[in-house]
């Protein structure tokens, strides 16, 4: 399904060659005139936001009542289908944009990756986070807030950046919905699939209690099995009203050393 355009509309391409040179400057009307589609902002009922297309002019449609991060990210996301999908009838519900769900199909996922190298370039996203200490949700909302994201999509571009040995677990009143982890952990932490009721996650989904800070937990509380089981984790919570959303940092040196035994 995805097809491959000129590599001059890749999103480093188009940033250079509009000079952008901080978080600041990535301006969603600009880069969408320059690859030659028009935004627009309406109330949408059917999905959150959509493109369409002929020949190489675009309109994209995005719902107004959400918030200006989510509507950057949705913008950014149709520029992807807009890139990789033309030819294509795509509508986009809010569960398909911005998720690290694997069920979603590929399409959604290969816009989610153009949006996030749009609004959070390497050259750009690395340089802050060698400057902040981005592994709890404290220091993903200050790098979330200079490039104008919301803070998951600032975590899930941490995480693949492997910066921080980091899992971010999604749970909602049925259990774990999905879980991602960096590429250093991939393979040795599988978390439960259920919130342990003794974590400030647990509280935090049915008690509505806010975790100001992280915390050091048993790793037991999250992971049923391994050595990630055996050693202490920081977590840190924060709830979007449905779901909660977990970073759990881990001490790698310790994961090795028992490893090594």
């Amino acid at each position: 399904m995805t097809e491959s355009f000129d590599t001059k509309l890749l999103p480093d391409a188009l940033l250079h060659d509009l000079g952008v040179t901080e978080p600041s400057e990535i301006d969603l009307d600009v880069l969408a005139w320059r690859v030659g589609a028009t935004v627009r902002r309406h109330r949408l009922r059917d999905c959150e936001a959509r493109v369409t297309g002929f020949n190489d002019r675009a309109i994209i449609t995005v719902t107004d009542n959400v918030a200006p991060t989510r509507q950057r990210f949705s913008i950014a996301h149709e520029l992807g289908h807009w890139y990789h999908h033309r030819g294509y009838a795509l509508t986009c519900r809010s569960v398909e944009i911005g998720s690290a769900d694997a069920a979603r199909n590929d399409a959604e996922r290969v816009a989610d990756r153009y949006a996030a190298d749009l609004l959070m370039p390497a050259y750009l996203f690395h340089a802050r986070l060698k400057a902040a200490k981005a592994s709890d949700w404290t220091g993903v909302r200050a790098v979330a807030k200079e490039f104008c994201v919301s803070p998951l999509a600032a975590a899930i571009r941490i995480i693949e950046s492997d910066r921080y040995p980091l899992l971010l677990v999604c749970h909602d009143a049925q259990g774990r919905r999905w879980f991602k982890a960096a590429n250093s952990l991939q393979g040795r932490c599988f978390p439960r699939p259920d919130l342990d009721s003794d974590t400030p996650a647990f509280a935090l989904l049915y008690g509505h209690r806010e975790q100001q800070k992280p915390c050091s937990s048993p790793g037991l509380t999250w992971f049923e099995r391994g050595l990630a089981s055996q050693i202490p984790v920081q977590e840190h919570s924060m709830s979007d009203g449905n779901s909660i959303y977990t970073l759990l940092l881990l001490n790698t040196k310790d994961l090795d050393r028992r490893a090594s035994r």
